[in-house]
């Protein structure tokens, strides 16, 4: 008797796990450096909204807000492609060929995940689309991982309406629950760091406007 297996199916399915695999590893190796990585996921956040500026006709301007419970971040810069939300949900980079990019939505947007192992995307495609969805990487279980992509990728639904009040004009927004004290401090290293770096960042490179940080104490713009 003949099996009758769809080759597609199978392909994809082998792919998302070898994806998985190679997730796993990275963010348990990352959790195991944390002190290495601790103020990485800024600059991480940073190349890719400058990355993302490369499309639009707008100088970039960058917010974070952040309080004891979540850390935003966002920017005005392009929409995404569907090649960029694609690799953003199951790893990995489109910026190979383009050398005037240096972020990638591949192993730099994972160290992101020290806030983390939960996000909440928010933006707009190419087209003008919108879109809302959370996206999930717990490193626990490698069959989990792999589902929790394929979860986000069906919650990943763009719609026509209107631009979101909550976005302000941008066009992209990062959201990551704080939960824990090891969370808490990356976020207060990595903005102390942005804080006497910022005006460096602002002077050279003429992609960015403003760089604006918010918390429940002071705004500083730069």
């Amino acid at each position: 008797m003949t099996v009758q297996w769809n080759k597609d199916e199978t392909r994809n399915r082998v792919l998302t796990e070898n994806t998985a695999q190679a997730v796993s590893k990275y963010l348990t190796d990352q959790e195991s450096n944390r002190a290495r990585w601790q103020n990485r996921w800024i600059w991480e956040l940073l190349q890719n909204a400058r990355d993302a500026s490369k499309t639009s006709n707008n100088r970039l301007i960058v917010k974070i807000q952040y309080n004891p419970e979540e850390l935003v971040f966002l920017h005005n810069g392009g929409g995404f492609t569907p090649e960029q939300i694609t690799h953003l949900i199951y790893h990995g980079s489109t910026k190979i060929e383009d050398e005037e990019t240096i972020g990638k939505y591949g192993s730099g947007f994972l160290t992101t995940h020290l806030l983390s192992p939960e996000v909440v995307i928010s933006g707009q495609l190419h087209d003008g689309q919108w879109f809302d969805f959370p996206l999930v990487r717990r490193p626990d279980s490698v069959p989990a991982l792999r589902e929790s992509m394929d979860e986000a990728w069906e919650n990943f639904s763009p719609s026509t309406i209107p631009q979101a009040p909550m976005l302000e004009g941008f066009t992209t927004r990062f959201v990551y629950p704080i939960k824990d004290d090891n969370a808490a401090n990356a976020v207060k290293s990595g903005i102390t760091t942005l804080k006497q770096c910022a005006p460096y960042v602002v002077v050279f490179n003429q992609e960015f406007s403003s760089i604006t940080i918010e918390d429940h104490h002071e705004t500083i713009c730069f």
